[in-house]
């Protein structure tokens, strides 16, 4: 198993999708580092989305996060990702790092 930038992304104020598991894979996210560029304390959402369906509550992986101005969140864990899942953010003013391995 190789490690994976899956993303390097600024975020915006609307939800995008800032990686897609492609098909025939499955992925494990391990890393995530969130960096608020502005001056202002931002709010970040992340959402593990299976295919088919749109960022919810019941799919947050986080939720409203407040990274604070200039400052940054970083998480270091284990979430299993399936083929076509997701993962859609948002957080206008935030620089989003996420990285794992590819199945």
């Amino acid at each position: 198993m190789t490690p994976k930038r899956f993303s390097l992304t600024a975020l915006a104020a609307g939800y995008a999708v800032i990686y897609a598991v492609p098909a025939g894979k499955a992925a494990l996210l391990k890393n995530l580092t969130l960096t608020n560029t502005t001056g202002a304390d931002a709010l970040v959402s992340l959402h593990i989305v299976p295919a088919g369906q749109s960022p919810s509550l019941g799919n947050a992986l986080l939720y409203n996060l407040t990274v604070p101005a200039q400052g940054m969140f970083d998480w270091q864990g284990l979430h299993v990702l399936e083929a076509g899942d997701e993962l859609y953010a948002v957080g206008e003013g935030v620089t989003a790092i996420l990285s794992g391995t590819e199945l």
